[in-house]
């Protein structure tokens, strides 16, 4: 359910917040207007309403900062100041913010000062251009397009989505919402005095309720319900606002577009092209090797994109401490978005315990996946169960020499999972990714009888060194580190993990074969760009 409200652009409703009690209050005052009260009664009315919604919804973080957005408009209502809603806006966000300077930084936050100032700024003039259309339609739809123009670097930023139905779902489903909220409030009022009309409320909500989570899952279904862009930085998100105010006439000193094609038709054509072409070019153009170690706890997850945009994911984490938490749903596909990844060439497991696999099923769900390289042999349960998502098509047993380039990026398999035996299961599959002057080494959990016989058939030192088995005792072995000479070693645990990883002893090794550490534990993803000469490095948390 959450998933096909958050694919209308509807899941703010499912926690009480501004819509709530903008919803509330807007209510009280279209029924004071109905019974021809005083302006200022009315709003203390409105006011006394939401802070009882408040109290009842429980007074977390959301909805007090919703009561405290709603109590300024109101007090702008009463003051005869209700046009100053910017003003009221600001008072509000300052407020917030001297009381918890750390809410700036929280997406809850940004999300609802940001939809309420596209409302602010951007509904008046977009209705007004959709003035061509009936009321009923014209207004949903421009309060749906001011909020997502307002958010969208956000959307983008945090969810690399952008919910296309959420304009059919704010004509369709949004009503049923706001008569719940508004049903619910005066079911539990009227339960005070006569509890059967309570009651009765509360049955036709419920019944609502389920009118709109199966119009919403509908709407979820519909192809392209939900588009996915790569996540927009600081840079492109001033940009995108700056032409937003152009195009909106805030910026008084530029003509805007309309007036720019009247005056000057010619230029704008051209510039428009030059615009398109430039895009383009951005587009094609090749951008450095990144190779991003993915933090999921205690697991293993790989991503390659290649100068051309391709992805191969070597593993996708899924610990068993994640029994009630789908890492391969919840961190890895999001993070592929984030990164404009909608599409995975090779999926690769290196072998199938859960917390290297655990997540391949969901990620082969959300994303197609071209070809899945597997350990040989029985599967696992994880294994089976990517294999269930995806019907098998594409599955490729692993195989020590197996070979492939995608734009210049050689992926190598140095030893598969079944051509070793271990007592106690060590047994990975190694794959050496190589671009230009360096190369990366993912070693899964190779144990120490296993990494030796590794080590012997790699055709020289490397750059980055994925560190077996999340840096326990017995791996990374001193053959391994004077056959591959690793310029960085990046050890992927969970913080705090009750295994004790990375073992000092193993450390210790790095520090004395002089290899720069970087732990996923410590700094968060790790990801390396090269151009085939350089390499840099960097972390999510900068450490």
């Amino acid at each position: 359910m959450v998933q096909d409200f958050a694919a209308t652009g509807l899941v703010h409703i499912l926690s009480v917040s501004g819509a709530h009690i903008a919803l509330v209050a807007g209510a009280v005052l279209w029924l004071g207007a109905r019974l021809k009260m005083r302006r200022a009664k009315t709003a203390f009315l409105a006011a006394a309403a939401v802070t009882v919604y408040a109290l009842l919804a429980g007074l977390t973080p959301p909805v007090v900062r919703s009561l405290v957005m709603g109590l300024a408009a109101l007090a702008a209502v009463v003051l005869g100041r209700d046009r100053d809603t910017l003003q009221a806006l600001a008072l509000a966000a300052l407020g917030m913010l001297v009381w918890q300077p750390a809410l700036l930084f929280d997406i809850s936050f940004q999300l609802s000062f940001g939809a309420t100032l596209g409302l602010i700024l951007l509904y008046p003039p977009t209705v007004a251009a959709l003035a061509f259309l009936p009321p009923w339609l014209a207004g949903p739809l421009a309060v749906t397009a001011a909020a997502q123009l307002g958010v969208l670097p956000f959307l983008l930023w945090y969810f690399s989505s952008f919910p296309l139905s959420a304009f059919a779902a704010n004509i369709v489903v949004l009503p049923l919402i706001e008569a719940v909220v508004v049903g619910g409030l005066l079911a539990v009022l009227a339960a005070t005095a006569v509890p059967v009309a309570g009651k009765l409320l509360l049955v036709a909500c419920a019944q609502l309720v389920g009118v709109a989570v199966k119009l919403a899952a509908l709407l979820a279904a519909l192809p392209g319900a939900t588009l996915y862009f790569p996540a927009m930085g600081l840079a492109a998100g001033a940009a995108y606002y700056l032409g937003l105010a152009w195009v909106y006439g805030f910026l008084p000193r530029l003509p805007g577009p309309a007036a720019v094609v009247r005056r000057w038709p010619r230029r704008a054509a051209a510039g428009a092209v030059v615009l398109a072409v430039a895009w383009f070019a951005y587009a094609l153009y090749p951008r450095p090797l990144a190779v991003h170690f993915i933090d999921v706890g205690q697991g293993d997850a790989t991503l390659v994109v290649t100068p051309r945009g391709r992805a191969v994911l070597v593993d996708t984490g899924g610990g068993r401490e994640w029994a009630d938490f789908d890492v391969g749903e919840r961190v890895v596909v999001p993070y592929l978005r984030h990164y404009g990844v909608t599409g995975l060439d090779y999926l690769i497991l290196t072998h199938g315990h859960q917390d290297h696999a655990g997540g391949a099923a969901a990620v082969a769900a959300a994303l197609p996946v071209r070809t899945l390289l597997l350990p040989p042999g029985a599967p696992s349960p994880a294994t089976r169960a990517l294999l269930r998502a995806t019907d098998g098509k594409g599955a490729v047993p692993a195989a020590a020499g197996q070979s492939v380039v995608l734009d210049g990026v050689e992926f190598r398999v140095v030893q598969a999972a079944d051509e070793v035996a271990s007592k106690r299961g060590e047994v990975s599959t190694v794959v050496l990714v190589s671009y230009g002057g360096h190369s990366f080494l993912i070693t899964g959990d190779l144990g120490p009888a296993e990494e030796k016989m590794a080590a012997g058939r790699l055709p020289g030192p490397g750059s980055v060194l994925k560190v077996s088995h999340h840096g326990a005792r017995s791996a990374t072995t001193p053959e391994m580190l004077a056959a591959f000479r690793p310029q960085y070693a990046v050890i992927s645990a969970g913080y705090g993990n009750k295994f004790g990883h990375p073992h000092p002893d193993v450390l210790a090794r790095l520090a004395a074969a002089g290899a720069v550490v970087l732990r996923t534990d410590r700094a968060g993803a790790v990801v390396f760009r090269s151009d085939g000469e350089r390499l840099t490095a960097e972390t999510w948390l900068g450490r």
